[in-house]
């Protein structure tokens, strides 16, 4: 409770909601016992009641001013704990989320003086960095200390990606999807790195779809890579689906207009738009309901020999 000795690391004051249920127990306890064994001095323990739920009372007032904003608890946490690295680097990473990098890398560069194995410091102080090389360094060192650290992994293979050392930005990226087998952002970075014909994007893509059903950008990523391969009809099916998981995601619907111009599919186009705009217009889910089928129907359009004939001679 940092009452008599003051703990070396941040805690979620939640945590301590039962240590103080606690403390508050053992005072009134204490209580009890003053006011029976001293029955003359009643008055004074009820004053020094009164004074310390004053105290208490002022305690809280102050407390809640630091929870005013983000910024106001984490910089009455540095007052507190102006040596505590954990503290200079969560201050840092509101600098940084804020758009200021300057400040945040003092902070970060304090943090990593007060701690220099501080993993996620040494990964986030690389991120500021414009210097390659000292970008590097940290990441590496991140690593070193932490070796299943997945954003520093993924941030070294942004980076040799960048720097065009591929087969160590593969290594890096695969690596990480070890560490994390869910981990979209370094599919892909994979997939860039591949670039658009290579073989091994298709895969990519469709597991990061699969991994984000509900995310109509990354299933559209692989509607557009079908799209330029030319199979139109699996294409326009994931555009479908990225139209069922938001009605009006704008790429999914110029990609499925683009693939109904190209095969003269004129009614069926107008229809996509209009059922979108009665979608937007509409306060009722029924008419939702209504257009349910013409959104999700994707034998719709395998009964349509033209556009199998050009996808099989594709």
């Amino acid at each position: 409770m940092n009452l008599l000795v003051t703990v070396g690391f941040v805690i979620a004051e939640r945590v301590l909601y039962i240590p103080s249920l606690g403390c508050v127990l053992l005072i009134v306890y204490g209580i009890q016992l003053l006011w029976n064994a001293h029955i003359r001095h009643r008055q004074t323990i009820v004053g020094l009641t009164i004074l310390l739920l004053i105290t208490s009372s002022f305690r809280v007032v102050i407390r809640n001013r630091d929870w005013r904003s983000r910024e106001s608890l984490l910089r009455a946490g540095l007052l507190t704990l102006p040596h505590n690295a954990k503290m200079h680097y969560n201050y840092g990473n509101f600098l940084r989320d804020t758009a200021r990098p300057e400040l945040a890398i003092a902070h970060y560069n304090v943090a990593l003086r007060l701690w220099p194995m501080y993993a996620s410091a040494h990964n986030n102080l690389g991120t500021l960095i414009s210097n390659e090389a000292e970008a590097e360094e940290h990441f590496l060192a991140a690593i070193r200390y932490s070796a299943d650290h997945v954003n520093a992994h993924y941030n070294l293979g942004q980076l040799y990606r960048k720097a065009n050392r591929s087969s160590e930005s593969e290594h890096m990226l695969k690596r990480c999807i070890r560490l994390e087998p869910t981990f979209t952002p370094a599919y892909i970075e994979l997939a860039r790195l591949g670039g658009p014909n290579n073989p091994s994007v298709g895969p990519l893509l469709i597991k990061v779809a699969s991994l984000n059903p509900t995310d109509p950008y990354y299933i559209t990523l692989y509607a557009h890579w079908l799209l330029d391969k030319g199979s139109y009809i699996k294409s326009i099916k994931y555009y479908w689906k990225a139209l069922a998981a938001s009605n009006f995601h704008q790429e999914s619907m110029l990609g499925a207009s683009r693939i109904l111009k190209k095969f003269g599919q004129y009614s069926r186009l107008f229809q996509l738009i209009t059922s979108r705009m009665l979608i937007a217009s509409s306060k009722h889910r029924q008419i939702k309901k209504l257009l349910t089928p013409y959104e999700m129907n994707y034998s719709l359009f395998q009964s349509n020999d033209a556009l199998q004939t050009s996808n099989a001679e594709s």
